[in-house]
């Protein structure tokens, strides 16, 4: 039987092999490529290939600048890399003018029956554009993954995402949190759906059949200031006065990486405080099978942005970490207090101290709550179920 063919567009998309950018979407896509056939657009980047053949999937990257300039996406996403270099937004028309003639281009020729856009803007944005501009439009799912909400604010950024959610068929989020948001700015008759990206579970975020490092800690995620990492170095030396053995290992890249090392340095934290930079996603389960605990400690930041989901917990869990995270709606979700790990105060490295403390001196709590995140992640996480959810979505909508 023919498969139906659905398009989907994304700003985040592996780009060559042991890429460290998250995968998500493209393990989305390869679940989806079971039920039907998929072709995925997505940025062009110095380096990577225009067209390919990804197990299933038909990857097409449109180019947008002059390629060795194209650095509006990855390594961060957009509205990182905008934050930081202010040269970057001469590329925005291209970037929307590019995408938008490619994705028109797909539509003649594939014919898709629906568009999986994921991030409000640009990508819906331009899906609704395009769907304007043809006669027989696919239908839109809009997925609303968090920078695009929480870190888009004024006036013009409400009109432009009220616009968006006036023109989608269906809008899913990745949390609850997150859908509140969507709320505000949607109209009630907009189907909104709470379903969160997924992780493997099942082969590659397991646990080992070693034990961890003793008080070995860790961070896995992007140096930029969301992630709050400074209250996690600021807590270091209260945790190492009652553990001298107590380790930080830290995973991931980052605007603030070099403000991160120079703090380390200026309080003799090196032999504790380990930087280990970018980590491709199939070589970080070995770095939570060897922690005991995994600290998570999310801010919202200046601009407002925060975490929509935060599928670390989630891999952390997978693999038999403690958690300890931050009082963050969307981290609700993934953390349960007490339960699955402690949620504690942001902007705290006494919360953050106090917690590791409470786990790594209370042995028993601490292999309660590896146990109970590890079923609870596996029940609501795994793409054997997540994928499951989105099939059902788009299914209903051809057949609608």
């Amino acid at each position: 039987m023919k498969k139906s063919p659905i398009l989907i567009l994304t700003s985040s998309f592996p780009r060559w092999p042991k890429d460290t950018d998250p995968p998500f979407v493209y393990q989305l896509a390869h679940k989806l490529s079971d039920s039907f056939d998929v072709t995925v657009l997505a940025p062009h980047c110095h380096g990577a290939r225009k067209y390919e053949k990804l197990d299933n999937l038909n990857v097409v990257r449109f180019k947008y600048f002059f390629e060795k300039y194209q650095k509006l996406a990855y390594q961060g996403g957009i509205l990182s890399n905008l934050k930081h270099n202010s040269f970057l937004y001469l590329q925005i028309p291209f970037f929307i003018l590019f995408e938008l003639a490619s994705l028109l281009h797909l539509i003649a020729r594939l014919k898709p029956k629906v568009i999986h856009a994921h991030w409000v803007i640009p990508q819906t944005l331009i899906a609704v554009i395009a769907c304007r501009m043809v006669k027989c439009a696919p239908k839109i799912i809009c997925t609303a993954h968090g920078a695009d909400v929480y870190g888009l604010k004024g006036r013009l950024f409400k009109k432009i995402k009220q616009f968006v959610f006036r023109n989608v068929d269906v809008c899913t989020v990745v949390s609850n949190a997150l859908k509140k948001e969507v709320l505000r700015l949607s109209e009630d008759s907009l189907p909104i759906h709470v379903m969160p990206m997924g992780v493997d579970l099942t082969d590659l975020f397991t646990q080992s059949q070693n034990p961890p490092h003793r008080n070995q800690l860790l961070f896995v995620g992007r140096l930029v200031e969301k992630k709050g990492v400074h209250y996690l170095l600021e807590a270091m030396p209260k945790i190492i006065e009652d553990i001298p053995d107590a380790t930080l290992q830290v995973i991931g890249d980052g605007h603030n990486k070099s403000d991160h090392i120079r703090y380390v340095n200026e309080n003799n934290l090196e032999s504790s405080v380990i930087f280990h930079g970018a980590v491709n996603n199939k070589e970080l389960p070995q770095f939570y099978q060897a922690s005991e605990i995994l600290i998570f400690p999310s801010i919202v930041a200046k601009d407002g942005d925060q975490e929509g989901l935060g599928l670390v917990p989630v891999e952390a869990m997978g693999c038999g970490c403690g958690i300890i995270a931050t009082d963050l709606d969307a981290l609700k979700d993934v953390v349960q207090d007490k339960i699955t790990g402690l949620i504690i105060p942001q902007r705290s490295s006494e919360a953050i101290a106090a917690a590791v403390l409470q786990l790594l001196q209370n042995r028993s709590q601490l292999g309660q709550y590896r146990r109970a995140g590890r079923q609870y992640a596996l029940q609501r996480f795994d793409w054997n179920v997540v994928a499951e959810g989105y099939k059902k979505v788009i299914q209903y909508m051809i057949d609608a």
